[in-house]
């Protein structure tokens, strides 16, 4: 193969690559630039096309969700996050920010479930544990809030976040009566 044709078959590909790509991308790029320029309506709308471009993008679906949640739309929000878990059901993102929405709607028990998701998909995420340790707290499980809170430590939750917690969780629970060990891998 010469040159000539090399060349060719490189364009050739990049062009069969090109109609593969995702028709939700360009709505979504459009979004965030909308969005840095202070237009949230634009943004919602862009984010509106993506997911009509492609319905099973998750990104779309998962960042409409943030921002009806910023508009304080939460049932919406959640409607939309759950979307995006249909679209993807092992991408971390829309399980934590559904888990965050269902925690502020007061529906711990369901927060939890998601957290608990959330963590089966990353398990080296500080941020999950850590807020699954807050849901547990409010759901007054204690103890599963203490171990939760130790795996958020080892994998480097910000040591003011823990400690405000951890005294929290102490108010109620003695971690000393806790199990003699606590796997936080």
């Amino acid at each position: 193969m010469n040159v000539t044709h090399r060349v060719a078959a490189v364009l050739l590909l990049a062009l069969a690559l090109s109609a593969c790509a995702d028709p939700a991308q360009e709505h979504i790029d459009r979004a965030a630039k909308l969005l840095e320029q202070g237009d949230m309506d634009g943004a919602i709308a862009a984010l509106e096309d993506a997911t009509q471009a492609n319905p099973d993008n998750p990104v779309a679906w998962n960042n409409l969700g943030n921002l009806n949640a910023q508009r304080g739309r939460s049932e919406r929000a959640m409607e939309l996050y759950r979307r995006a878990i249909e679209a993807d059901p092992k991408r971390l993102e829309p399980h934590y920010n559904l888990a965050g929405a269902l925690l502020d709607a007061g529906r711990t028990d369901e927060a939890i479930e998601e957290y608990e998701r959330a963590a089966a998909i990353d398990d080296a995420n500080a941020a999950v544990y850590y807020n699954l340790a807050y849901a547990l707290y409010q759901a007054s499980r204690f103890d599963k809030a203490w171990v939760a809170l130790e795996k958020a430590r080892a994998r480097g939750v910000e040591e003011d976040q823990a400690t405000r917690l951890e005294a929290a969780i102490r108010h109620y629970y003695t971690p000393e009566t806790a199990p003699e060990t606590v796997d936080a891998r």
